[in-house]
Parts: C-alpha cells; structure tokens; sequence
C-alpha cells in the first residue's frame, strides 16, 4: 500500500510540473505575441504618418529661384529664367489680335531679387520663403496640416490650389501643401514681386512629379498671378 501511495503521489507532482511548464509556455507565447502586436502596430503608426516628414527631411537645405512665369491683365505673359547661368526675362502681349513679344532688361534690385530669393526647409521641417537673407513666410512643420489662413473658399482660387484644400491637408493630387493665406495688404507683398503683377494672396507647395517648390503669388479678386519655381 505505502508503495502505491507513492507512485501515485509521484504521478501526481509529475503532471503538476508538466501542467504548470504548459501553462508558462502558453503565457511566454501569448506575450510574444502581444509584444510583436505591438510593435506592428507601431510600424503601421510610422508608417501612416512618415510619408510627409520622410520627404522633408529629404528636402531639407535650400532650394534656389530658377524660373517665373506670370500673367497680368486679360493678354500680357512673361517668362523669366536662367539661361547660361545668367537670369533673362521677356514678355508677350496681344496686340490688335497678334501676340508680339519683348524683351525686358532687369535692373540690380529685380537681379538681387531673383539671386536671393529661396525656398527654406529646415532642420526642423519646417518650410520658409527668403528673400535677402529675410523671411517673409513660414511654415512650422505640422504631421496632419499646413498653415491655413484663407478667408475665402479654395473654390474660389481653384487655378491656384485643389478645391478641396482644408485646414488638415497635406497630399492632394500630385502636390504637398505648406503655405496659404489670402487678404495680404498689396503693400506687404510689393517687395516681393519681380514681375510687376498685383497679389493679395500666397500659395506655396511642393510638386512631386517635377520635384520643384512653388508659389503663387496671386490677386484674389481677378486675374493678375505669377508662378515662382524653386529647385
């Protein structure tokens, strides 16, 4: 009897030990298992939110004036541009129904204007226009967002930005957006302007099929823009 007693309490012990192995094995794996469910889900998080910030701080540095074109009135164009490492500029308006061309000399301030003026992105992220070692606007870095100051409906500016521009955007379409604000006194944008056109209103925002910056610069209540590229 005493010899079967201890067999069975040996039996006992031996499927306790092999119960609680189980059952730290099933905890050991159910940790792993939270742990890798975890860290997937961080990389999702990184993931929805790196797109915007890994193509900044693939941008950051300077990004120099290279071309503008603008438009003012109901027939007048004109192009500027670097041709042989030098800045030219010519115009074209309609006259009695032909479109004639011109030539336009650039005095030393437009020359300053067009060597100094750069779009910014800083170690920050964040997104700046200078003008002669000065800034005229700025875009802190914002994950979900741009600087969003328009007090009139995108629709309303629909040559300059996506109508369906809000608050919270960033992609749409083809462009990254930073920068838009409208109701500028003319005067505080005069100095900025090199091609002779009336604005009251900002855009700036990054193509990423060309890999160029842009601003427009642009009259909310008509027709006269122009169209700053930087590279």
């Amino acid at each position: 009897m005493k010899k079967l007693s201890s067999i069975f309490a040996t039996a006992i012990l031996l499927s306790a030990i092999l119960i609680s192995c189980g059952n730290e094995k099933n905890a050991g794996s159910e940790s792993k298992d939270s742990t890798e469910k975890a860290a997937k889900a961080d990389d999702i998080a990184k993931e929805e939110i790196s797109e915007k910030k890994s193509t900044l701080i693939k941008l950051k540095g300077d990004h120099k004036l290279n071309s503008i074109s603008g438009f003012m009135g109901a027939n007048t164009m004109v192009d500027y541009s670097i041709e042989n490492g030098k800045w030219t500029a010519s115009g074209s308006s309609n006259m009695g129904g032909m479109r004639e061309g011109y030539d336009i000399d650039l005095t030393k301030d437009d020359l300053k204007k067009l060597q100094t003026m750069k779009i910014v992105v800083s170690d920050d992220l964040s997104v700046s226009l200078y003008y002669n070692n000065k800034e005229y606007f700025k875009a802190p870095f914002k994950e979900d967002g741009l600087s969003y100051s328009l007090k009139k409906s995108p629709k309303e500016y629909s040559s300059h930005m996506s109508e369906n521009l809000k608050a919270n955007s960033t992609f749409i379409d083809d462009y990254l957006y930073f920068y838009a604000k409208d109701n500028f006194k003319e005067t505080e944008l005069e100095n900025l302007d090199i091609v002779g056109v009336l604005a009251d209103a900002v855009v700036i925002k990054y193509n990423t099929k060309t890999n160029e910056f842009e601003m427009s610069l642009f009259y909310s209540a008509c027709c006269d823009n122009s169209i700053y590229l930087f590279k």
